[in-house]
């Protein structure tokens, strides 16, 4: 079984819509057809033309083909690449069995949801506390339904081992563990365990309650946010540094008890209005991008992920300077942006122009910047090998751009 391409003939160049990649290529997250080592400058993913979309989790990345095709690649040790097939390792884009007419993707940690035009919802990977939604707890190599949504799904959402689904009326509905994601002003019991214990799980969707008017779900790895048709924005879940940009910080070791520490309703973030969309990476920073074009951020600081001009020094507590900031401010220079990203400790920006922007930590060349890059940024920077891009996303520390 040649899973990672070695004995396979080149890939088609690709014309247009292509893949890019650049950063950490542990796992072959670059998708190139190699493992290890890492690129400081975008390289393009060969094989594939009209990519609408690219996201990823910790171990693997998506791309959604715009004939509804879903593409994985990286490691498979937690089903990850949802091709059928037993454990391995991907480091060229595959086919994601048994999906067509996909619509939109979200990838959490070890989970991935899939929607597709007729509103059903695909989940694959990892499915140790019910994240997958099918009433089980039994890993799916292959996608397979989420059960007890109902009908005119228009969004999905991944977490970390919890899945959102918004339908077109404004309500949201979740699935997998609580641990404080569900909403619904429960924590669960037996979230410590491992697996999580019966009261804390939900292997079936149920509806958030007391949330409507929502036109758009987003799940990080430590929080969940909501933009209503105002332009407002929701969020709850943890806040240890910050990153509900409620204005507080739980702190370090913070008490689950503290509703500094753990938000477990929807609560409005104050002063933030005119949101399209609210983004995560896969730590505790978090980004907006508004209806005129420009990004906020809010969360961690320690590698300048903010944006912000600062970079926090010795962060073993948010209070330490410039190492969290709990209220949505601008990134630096983030206007004109038609699309934005959160990775591990960095950001990712396009604007109307076609250039990318990238700030935070480059420990694995995740922002570009040739031969000798810089191992961090305040502040945004363009990388300028690449042009005509319409799209940005993350795997970790890897990054992805259409163009």
């Amino acid at each position: 079984m040649d899973l990672a391409g070695y004995f396979a003939p080149p890939p088609t160049a690709c014309a247009s819509a292509c893949l890019r990649s650049w950063g950490d290529n542990e796992w072959g997250l670059l998708g190139v057809g190699t493992t290890g080592g890492r690129s400081y400058e975008p390289g393009r993913i060969d094989g594939h033309t009209g990519i609408t979309s690219v996201t990823g989790g910790y171990y693997n990345a998506y791309a959604l083909r715009a004939d509804g095709r879903v593409l994985s690649w990286g490691l498979d040790d937690f089903a990850g690449l949802g091709t059928g097939r037993p454990y391995g390792l991907s480091t060229v884009p595959v086919q994601v069995s048994a999906l067509s007419g996909v619509t939109q993707i979200s990838a959490g940690y070890t989970t991935n949801l899939a929607l597709d035009g007729q509103g059903r919802v695909w989940s694959w990977g990892d499915n140790f506390n019910g994240a997958l939604g099918d009433g089980t707890m039994t890993e799916r190599r292959s996608p397979v339904q989420v059960t007890g949504l109902p009908t005119g799904i228009t969004q999905v959402a991944a977490g970390n081992h919890t899945g959102y689904a918004l339908r077109e009326d404004g309500t949201v509905w979740v699935w997998g563990t609580n641990g404080g994601s569900f909403g619904d002003g429960t924590y669960g019991t037996g979230c410590e365990q491992a697996p999580a214990g019966p009261g804390c799980r939900s292997l079936s969707a149920k509806q958030i309650p007391n949330l409507t008017d929502v036109v758009s779900v987003t799940a990080t790895w430590s929080a969940t946010f909501v933009v209503k048709s105002d332009g407002s924005v929701w969020g709850w879940g943890y806040n240890s540094v910050g990153q509900l940009g409620l204005g507080t910080t739980g702190g370090t070791g913070c008490d689950l008890q503290d509703p500094d520490c753990l938000v477990l309703t929807p609560t409005q973030l104050p002063g933030v209005t005119g949101v399209k969309e609210v983004v995560g990476g896969t730590a505790s920073s978090t980004y907006a991008l508004t209806s005129d074009g420009t990004v906020l951020s809010w969360g961690f600081n320690g590698a300048g992920q903010l944006g912000n001009g600062s970079v926090g020094s010795d962060c073993d507590t948010p209070e330490a300077v410039n190492c969290a900031r709990p209220t949505p401010a601008p990134v630096a220079g983030m206007t004109d942006v038609v699309d934005v990203a959160g990775g591990t400790n960095h950001g990712l920006a396009v604007k109307s122009d076609g250039t990318v922007w990238a700030w935070g930590h480059n420990g694995y060349g995740q922002l570009g910047g040739g031969a000798t890059p810089p191992d961090w940024l305040a502040t945004p920077a363009q990388l300028p090998e690449l042009s005509g891009a319409s799209i940005v996303g993350s795997s970790g520390w890897t990054s992805f751009a259409v163009s």
